[in-house]
C-alpha cells in the first residue's frame, strides 16, 4: 500500500516530461514544417525538402527528417535546455513576425492581406516589447545556444542557398 501513495508524483512527474518532450516537438516542426518545403521549392535546401507525397500532398521527406531530428534531439537533451530552446527560438520567431508586421505595413501598405492585425503600430510594438521582456529571463547558456543555431542555420542558408536560389537565377537572366 505505501508504494502505491509513493508512485503518484513519479508517474505525475513521467507525465510531465511526456508532455514538455511532445510539446517541444510540436513547437519545432510547427516552426520549421512551413518552412522547410517553401525554402527547397526557392532552391535555399535540396529539392527533395520540397517533394510533395503523391497521395497526401504534404512534404512527407522534410517532415521524416525533422521529426527524426526533433525527436532524437528531445530524447538525449536535458529537458530544460530543451524548454529553454524551445522558448527563445518561438519567442525569435514571434518578434521577427511582429518586426516584419511593421516593415511591411510601411513598406507595402497596399499589399492584399486575408488577415490584417488591428492597432498597428501598437499591436506589433507590445508582441516585441513582450517577447523581448521575456528572453531576457533566459539563461546566458540560452543565448549562446541560440547565436550557435542562428550561424550554422544563416551559413547553411547564404552557402547552398546563394548558389541554387531560383529567385537569383532569374534576377540574373532578367539582367541579361
Amino acid at each position: 500500500m505505501a508504494a502505491a501513495n509513493h508512485s503518484g508524483p513519479a508517474v505525475t512527474l513521467s507525465f510531465v516530461i511526456a508532455a514538455l518532450g511532445c510539446g517541444f516537438a510540436a513547437l519545432c516542426y510547427a516552426e520549421f514544417a512551413s518552412m522547410i518545403p517553401v525554402a527547397g521549392k526557392d532552391g535555399l535546401l535540396p529539392k527533395m525538402f520540397s517533394d510533395v507525397h503523391a497521395k497526401f500532398k504534404t512534404p512527407y521527406k522534410s517532415n521524416i527528417i525533422l521529426c527524426v531530428f526533433i525527436g532524437l534531439f528531445a530524447a538525449f537533451v536535458p529537458m530544460n535546455v530543451v524548454g529553454e530552446m524551445t522558448s527563445i527560438g518561438t519567442l525569435l520567431a514571434f518578434l521577427m513576425v511582429c518586426v516584419g508586421i511593421l516593415i511591411l505595413r510601411k513598406t507595402n501598405p497596399e499589399a492584399k492581406r486575408p488577415f490584417k492585425v488591428p492597432f498597428v503600430p501598437l499591436i506589433p510594438i507590445l508582441g516585441i516589447l513582450t517577447c523581448i521582456a521575456m528572453m531576457v529571463f533566459l539563461p546566458w547558456e540560452t543565448w549562446v545556444r541560440l547565436a550557435v543555431w542562428l550561424i550554422i542555420g544563416l551559413a547553411i542558408y547564404f552557402w547552398y542557398g546563394k548558389k541554387n536560389s531560383k529567385l537569383k537565377a532569374q534576377k540574373d537572366k532578367t539582367e541579361r
